[in-house]
């Protein structure tokens, strides 16, 4: 695998953040290219790098928790349904099939349990 440990780390903190994975590589100092390339080898199931996107899923799955409990608890939630709705989690205002809370509820959840949580 061509990741490196430090590179590794620097894709998992920007992902939990809530960064998009070409913004991550960016902080990672990776071609966003070589991101993607390690994402659809991980989705293949290669050694090595379905742990990058195992560890992507977690991070978001995390980021997407934190923004989903934050919202419940503040008066001010837009900005971290803005930061869900990046990662897919809902649809952008306008669009016509928007998820409910619920859906979004099952997707963090299904990515928990798709790695073994």
């Amino acid at each position: 695998m061509d990741c490196t440990r430090a590179q590794l780390q620097a894709l998992i903190g920007a992902w939990v953040l809530g960064l998009t994975d070409e913004h991550a590589a960016g902080l990672a100092g990776v071609k966003p290219a070589t991101v993607a390339d390690w994402l659809r080898r991980g989705e293949a199931d290669e050694p090595g790098y379905a742990d990058v996107l195992a560890a992507r899923s977690r991070a978001r799955a995390e980021f997407a928790a934190e923004c989903a409990g934050k919202m419940s608890r503040s008066r001010d939630w837009k900005a971290h349904y803005a930061g869900l709705q990046r990662l897919g989690y809902y649809a952008p205002k306008g669009e016509e099939t928007p998820q409910s809370v619920s859906e979004a509820s099952k997707r963090i959840l299904d990515s928990y349990d798709a790695m073994g949580l």
